[in-house]
């Protein structure tokens, strides 16, 4: 059984020290990738990222690209190729990555419609917001760090997924990244734990972390291993 290692942004977060085959990166955190691929050269980089994310936020954007990965998975829009990217990119519009998320939870899409009343912060948001979502048939599901967790369980179904920089708590990055003022990222990050507590077993399973905290709340195992660098 091969090991896989997806990355998020979370400061403080521990890379061990052993070869993963690929390397699933959410956003900026393809800068954490890069530095493990100068160890471990022949482990291939998949950099997860939103459309709007890529396109408006040129430090997200400038990270995944001097990453050089492998693939770029790109959600909630088309991005076509240009000449600054020179990799496979996979797109899925708004409808194709939420429909994609289906299999991975009990009660499929009436969780993910559901969880969406997780966001805002009181009840009048929570409701606007849905509202808006249903105008829009706009719906996003789960963050891009809890997103690359589901593509790696999808593209190797047999392997172990090990995960370090993804808390599901918001809260700021490792790198420096000035972060939308609309955008409600802790609101975000409660329909993440929701929907985490809903994932399937078989899925469950397959999943360790190197954050303790990460690993109670998920209720997965710790891994312990003897650290590369920390970030």
């Amino acid at each position: 059984m091969s090991n896989i290692l997806v990355l998020g942004s979370k400061p403080n977060s521990i890379v061990p020290n052993i070869f993963f085959e690929k390397v699933y990166t959410a956003n900026g955190a393809a800068e954490i990738g890069k530095r493990y691929k100068r160890k471990f050269k022949k482990t291939n980089i998949i950099c997860s990222v939103g459309l709007r994310e890529f396109q408006k936020n040129f430090r997200v954007k400038r990270r995944i690209i001097k990453s050089n990965p492998q693939k770029i998975h790109v959600r909630m829009g088309i991005l076509n190729n240009n000449q600054d990217i020179k990799t496979i990119i996979e797109n899925k519009s708004s409808y194709e990555q939420f429909k994609f998320q289906f299999k991975f939870f009990y009660m499929g899409f009436l969780t993910l419609y559901f969880s969406e009343l997780f966001w805002g912060k009181n009840f009048f948001l929570k409701i606007k917001h849905f509202i808006k979502r249903l105008i829009k048939k706009d719906w996003q599901g789960i963050s891009t760090g809890f997103y690359s967790i589901l593509l790696s369980l999808y593209e190797n179904p047999n392997s172990k997924i090990i995960i370090s920089g993804i808390g599901m708590q918001g809260g700021v990055q490792f790198y420096k990244s000035k972060r939308s003022k609309k955008y409600e990222y802790s609101s975000r990050a409660r329909v993440d734990r929701f929907m985490l507590s809903l994932l399937k077993n078989k899925y469950r399973k397959k999943l360790y972390s190197t954050d303790k905290e990460f690993c109670k709340l998920a209720k997965i195992k710790f891994y312990n291993k003897k650290k590369l660098f920390k970030f």
